[in-house]
C-alpha cells in the first residue's frame, strides 16, 4: 500500500521489477512489478513472503557490493543471503537423512537462468531514468553482474526478456538501448550525473534499512550514519607529531643558544680572517719592495744614464780630437824646430803666408758662426755657442724644440687650411651677392620698362 502520488522534488520511485530473483521465480515468463508512483510505500506481507527480498533488490541496484547487507530487514545475518541464493533462488533448509546436516533448497539449483533487477524513477517534471542490473553465475560459481543505465521508461518484459545467452550480456543490452558495464563506478557515475546523488547517501540507506527500531537517536546516527573513523590511529599520529614538534622545539632552542655563543667567535674569526689577509699582503709588499724599488731606480736613472753615457762619448771623441790635434802641433813644433836649425830662412820666410791663411780660415769659420747664430735667433732659439759644452748643451735642446716647431707647424697648417675654407664661403657669398644685385638691376630696368609701357597710353610720363 502507498499515499496518493503528490508532486514532490527529486526523482522518486515508480516502479521496481525482479525477474527470477530469490523467491520472485519467472521460470514461466513472470515479471514482478512493485509500483510505488513515486509515493511513500509501506510492504506488508507475511514472513516470507519477499518483502526483505525487494528491499535487497533496491540494495543492488544502488549499494557497492562491498559494503552491501542482504537481508537484515528481516533481522537475519549478514551472511545468510548473497548473490548466488538470491539468483539460485534459495526458499527453504532441509535436513539430510544421512547425517542431518541442513542443506538449502533452491527453486533454479542448475543456476543456468539469469536474473534481472530493473527500476523507474521520475521526477516531478516528468523526466525519468531506468536502471537495471543483469546477474548470473559464471563458470567458478561466482555471481557475475552487468550494470544498465538508460534514460526514460524501461521495462523487464520489453527490453531486457530473452536474452540469448548468459555470454555478452553488455553487448545484448547496449544493443536494447542500455548503457552497461561490468564497472560499480561507472555505472554510479551515470546515476549520480542525473541526481546529483552521493556515495555516502547509499552508504546510509544500505544501514538504515536494518532499522526497526530508533531508541537513542545518537546511538543511531553514530552507528548507521556516521562512519567510523580510526580516533586511536589519529591520536596516536596527534601525539607523534606533538612529540616530533617538542623535538623539534628543543633543536631550535639549542640551535638559537648555539648561534648565540657562536655570533661573537664567528665575528672574531672574521676580524682574524681580515687581519690575517692585510698582513699577507704587508709581508708580500715587504718582500717586493726591494725588488721594486731597485726597478724604479733603474727606470729613473735611465734616462740619465743615457744622456751621461752621449756625453762621455762626445768628451772622448773631443779627447781623441785634442790628442790629434796636440800630436799634430807637436809634430808640426817639431818640423819647425828642425826647419828653424836646418833652414830658418826659408821657414821665416813662409811664416807670413801661414799667419794670413790663419786669418782667412778665422775669418770664414766667424762668418759662419755669425750665420750660425743669425739662423738660431731667427727659429727663436736663444744660445751663445762658444764651445763645445754649449754646442752640446743646444744638441740636446734640439729635440724637443724641433717636437714644438712641428706641433706649430701642424697649427699653422690648420688654420691655413680653416683661412681657405672660409675664404671659399666668402668669395661664394660675394658671388651670390654679385648675382643678386645683377639680379635686382635687370628687374629694376625690366619694371621701369613696363610702367612706361603701362603709362604711355594714358598720357603720362
Amino acid at each position: 500500500m502507498h499515499d496518493a502520488p503528490r508532486l514532490t522534488p527529486g526523482y522518486r520511485l515508480q516502479k521496481l521489477e525482479v525477474s527470477n530473483w530469490g523467491t520472485f521465480d519467472s521460470s514461466r515468463g513472470t515479471v514482478h512489478v512493485v509500483r510505488p508512483c513515486g509515493a511513500t510505500t509501506l510492504l506488508i506481507g507475511q514472513n516470507g513472503s519477499g518483502k526483505s527480498t525487494l528491499v535487497d533488490a533496491l540494495l543492488t541496484l544502488f549499494v557497492r557490493p562491498v559494503v552491501r547487507n542482504y537481508n537484515v530487514a528481516a533481522g537475519a545475518q549478514k551472511t545468510e543471503r548473497d548473490e548466488r541464493t538470491y539468483i539460485k533462488g534459495a526458499f527453504d533448509r532441509r535436513s539430510r537423512d544421512e547425517d542431518n546436516r541442513a542443506e538449502v533448497q533452491f527453486l533454479r539449483p542448475d543456476g543456468r537462468h539469469y536474473s534481472t533487477l530493473l527500476a523507474t524513477f521520475k521526477n516531478d517534471r516528468g523526466e525519468a531514468f531506468t536502471v537495471a542490473q543483469v546477474l548470473y553465475l559464471g563458470g567458478d560459481g561466482g555471481a557475475e553482474k552487468v550494470y544498465a543505465f538508460a534514460q526514460g521508461e524501461r521495462s523487464i518484459a520489453e527490453h531486457c526478456a530473452n536474452l540469448a545467452t548468459t555470454e555478452r550480456v553488455r553487448q545484448q543490452m547496449e544493443k536494447r538501448g542500455f548503457r552497461a558495464t561490468d564497472k560499480y563506478n561507472e555505472y554510479h557515475g551515470w546515476v549520480a550525473k542525473v541526481t546529483g546523488m552521493q556515495p555516502k547517501a547509499m552508504d546510509v540507506f544500505n544501514q538504515t534499512v536494518a532499522v526497526k527500531d530508533i531508541q537513542s537517536l545518537n546511538k543511531f546516527i553514530r552507528e548507521h550514519m556516521l562512519e567510523p573513523k580510526p580516533w586511536m590511529e589519529k591520536i596516536e599520529t596527534l601525539q607523534a607529531h606533538f612529540t616530533q614538534l617538542t623535538e623539534a622545539y628543543q633543536s631550535l632552542v639549542r640551535v638559537r643558544r648555539q648561534f648565540e655563543l657562536l655570533t661573537p667567535i664567528a665575528a672574531k674569526g672574521a676580524t682574524f680572517t681580515a687581519q690575517s689577509e692585510a698582513l699577507r699582503l704587508a709581508q708580500a709588499m715587504c718582500s717586493a719592495a726591494g725588488p721594486y724599488f731597485r726597478a724604479m731606480t733603474i727606470e729613473l736613472l735611465t734616462p740619465a744614464a743615457e744622456s751621461l753615457t752621449k756625453e762621455l762619448s762626445a768628451l772622448l771623441a773631443t779627447r781623441d780630437r785634442l790628442d790629434t790635434e796636440l800630436r799634430d802641433a807637436a809634430d808640426e813644433e817639431r818640423q819647425l824646430k828642425n826647419e828653424i836649425e836646418n833652414a830658418g830662412g826659408e821657414r821665416l820666410r813662409q811664416i807670413p803666408l801661414l799667419i794670413k791663411q790663419h786669418e782667412t780660415e778665422s775669418a770664414s769659420r766667424r762668418e759662419r758662426s755669425t750665420r750660425f747664430m743669425s739662423a738660431l735667433a731667427t727659429t727663436g732659439l736663444a744660445a751663445d755657442v762658444t764651445d763645445d759644452a754649449s754646442l752640446r748643451l743646444l744638441h740636446q735642446r734640439l729635440p724637443e724644440f724641433i717636437k714644438g716647431l712641428s706641433t706649430r707647424e701642424d697649427a699653422l697648417r690648420r688654420e691655413h687650411q680653416d683661412v681657405v675654407l672660409d675664404r671659399g664661403d666668402a668669395h661664394r657669398e660675394l658671388n651670390e651677392s654679385r648675382r643678386e644685385l645683377e639680379a635686382l638691376g635687370t628687374r629694376h630696368r625690366r619694371s621701369g620698362r613696363e610702367r612706361r609701357s603701362i603709362l604711355r597710353p594714358s598720357g603720362w610720363r
